[in-house]
C-alpha cells in the first residue's frame, strides 16, 4: 500500500526504519517538533535512513559532502537545516 508516514527528527539527529525507496516529500514543525513526511511504500522492506539537523552559522565543514539538503524550519528563535547522511548508517 502507498501512503505518507510522519517521522519525526531529534535535534541531535536521528536514524529512522523507512521502507525501501521512501520518497522524502517535506519536513516542517509540529507540535514544537520537526517532522519529516514520506511517500512510503509499506510493502517493501524497512531500511535505516539516517538524518542531522544544522542551525545556521553551524560548521559542516566535514560533513557536507556526504549530506543530502531535505528543507529548513523555523522555532523560534531558531532555524535549523535537515539534511539525509548519504551512504552507510553508522
Amino acid at each position: 500500500m502507498k501512503t505518507i508516514f510522519k517521522y519525526c527528527i531529534d535535534l541531535h539527529g536521528t536514524i529512522a526504519r523507512l521502507p525501501e525507496d521512501a520518497q522524502i516529500l517535506t519536513v516542517s514543525v509540529q507540535d514544537n517538533r520537526i517532522c519529516l513526511w514520506a511517500l512510503v511504500d509499506t510493502n517493501k522492506p524497512n531500511i535505516f535512513r539516517s538524518f542531522v539537523v544544522y542551525g545556521t552559522g553551524q560548521d559542516m565543514t566535514n560533513t557536507i559532502n556526504r549530506l543530502k539538503y531535505i528543507g529548513t524550519v523555523h522555532i523560534n528563535p531558531f532555524v535549523w537545516h535537515i539534511f539525509e547522511v548519504l551512504g552507510s548508517v553508522q
